[in-house]
């Protein structure tokens, strides 16, 4: 069953990283910047903490709870009262500066008699004196009782005790300030690489081929250095052999001779591919046959240094046979037949019998006969070209689409009925991927499960 899945590629985000690592690093030097002023602007900030216990009085009451058990009920509301306004008001008061509820943190662990609590401030005496204060404040409140007798802010006799000194440390200092404005360039960084990946999810990877596709990437085709000018149908040069020699070691007879070659839109590289397949083929001495079907941009009559006119469509029109349309090439072992003269509906010609006719003499008389066809997303020509061809090879230019294409072309041609035996990845470079080619013992045990 095939894999048809477009999960995340952390390949091809480390792709996008590497590609923008300028913008990457702008993102991060800029972080790192802002951390920096915001150290100067805001300076140091220190925090003073003590820890305190809380003892309860049990009193003349029964004796059915032991201290330590009576005294857990009151440390909770010892921390809640350590930030009442009344306490603030009287710290504040008692240090005559202004003290905040916010910068107050107080920590209790669970069955435990003690608070950990902690003031922070800009200022390192104010942050000690702030804390004193309301430490002082609570104390004294707590012992504060009514007319009747009774403590006022508590249900019980509680005691605040203080356990040690105040001990006063910087929290914010410039390295710590520039380090977390560092991990968040950092995390902006790949934030912005997911960015640019969902929203221009050109595929950048043989893994995310293979997991679109569900098939095994046969090779990986390095980019030129140089590309075809729009009018310029020079052949570039591509050493396929390891192509050819896939193809040849997976041929069974005439059942493993007819190849339609596919791409999911233009400008991918089907036609070079196509061109550059059969010259391997004619170079260990099979006899190949090119036919073009993409009538829409026909191109590898070009590469093959042949005239357009004279062909598919005289054959369809029985001006011409067989034989008068096959044109041999300058390409050892390497013959074409091209698509002629242009038609208004070329569908028409690849739904007739003339057509199976056509393959049906070419599987007789070549060892290889390999199909240029049109794009799967232009037109619908593979739909009749799929069911002559033993398998297709799908040609996957490198962040030409994006993996949507991909699928919705695989699903396409899996509805036509074509067994697609694999992929070529085109226009990629050595450092996005580890391997040119899969060895043919994969795919001798990928046919056997057939």
């Amino acid at each position: 069953m095939d894999k048809e899945k477009s999960g995340i590629s952390f390949g091809d985000v480390l792709y996008i990283l590497r590609k923008y690592w300028l913008v990457m690093l702008a993102i991060i030097v800029a972080s790192l910047a802002a951390g920096w002023a915001f150290f100067s602007i805001a300076g140091s900030d220190y925090s003073a903490s003590v820890t305190l216990k809380v003892v309860a009085d049990i009193g003349d009451k029964e004796k059915q709870y032991n201290e330590v058990v009576y005294t857990k009920y009151f440390v909770d509301d010892v921390a809640i009262f350590l930030k009442q306004g009344i306490v603030m008001d009287k710290a504040e008061e008692e240090a005559g500066i202004r003290i905040s509820a916010s910068a107050i943190k107080v920590a209790s662990k669970e069955n435990s008699l003690y608070l950990s609590v902690s003031y922070r401030a800009s200022d390192k005496e104010d942050a000690k004196l702030a804390l004193e204060s309301i430490i002082k404040s609570a104390k004294s409140l707590s012992r504060v009782t009514g007319e009747d007798g009774k403590y006022k802010y508590f249900s019980g006799d509680v005691t605040i005790n203080e356990v040690g000194t105040p001990v006063v440390s910087r929290v914010r200092t410039l390295s710590k300030c520039v380090m977390i404005a560092g991990l968040c360039g950092l995390v902006l960084s790949v934030a912005v690489a997911l960015i640019l990946y969902f929203a221009n999810d050109r595929i950048a990877s043989v893994e995310r081929v293979e997991a679109i596709t569900g098939k095994k990437n046969i090779m990986c085709i390095n980019a030129n250095g140089k590309k075809n000018r729009k009018n310029d149908k020079t052949l570039l040069p591509m050493n396929l052999e390891k192509l050819a020699d896939t193809l040849v070691f997976l041929k069974e007879g005439d059942n493993d001779k007819v190849y339609q070659i596919q791409s999911s839109i233009s400008e991918e590289g089907k036609s070079t591919v196509t061109a550059n397949l059969s010259i391997s083929l004619g170079r260990i001495g099979k006899k190949v046959l090119v036919i073009e079907c993409d009538f829409r941009k026909p191109h590898v009559h070009s590469y093959l240094g042949l005239d357009r006119h004279v062909g598919m469509t005289d054959y369809f029109k029985d001006e011409k046979t067989f034989d008068e349309v096959v044109k041999p090439t300058a390409f050892e072992n390497v013959s074409a037949i091209t698509c002629g003269s242009t038609m208004d509906n070329p569908t028409l010609l690849f739904m007739s019998h003339k057509f199976e006719t056509l393959v049906a003499e070419a599987r007789e008389k070549y060892d290889f006969v390999i199909l240029d066809c049109a794009p799967v997303g232009r037109v619908s020509d593979y739909i009749s070209v799929s069911r002559v061809a033993d398998s297709a090879i799908l040609v996957v230019g490198c962040e030409k689409i994006s993996s949507q294409t991909l699928k919705n072309a695989v699903a396409e041609l899996k509805e036509a009925g074509a067994s697609v035996l694999g992929t070529v990845f085109n226009f990629t470079s050595r450092s996005r991927h580890g391997y040119g080619y899969y060895y043919y013992s994969d795919y001798g045990e990928e046919k056997k499960d057939k």
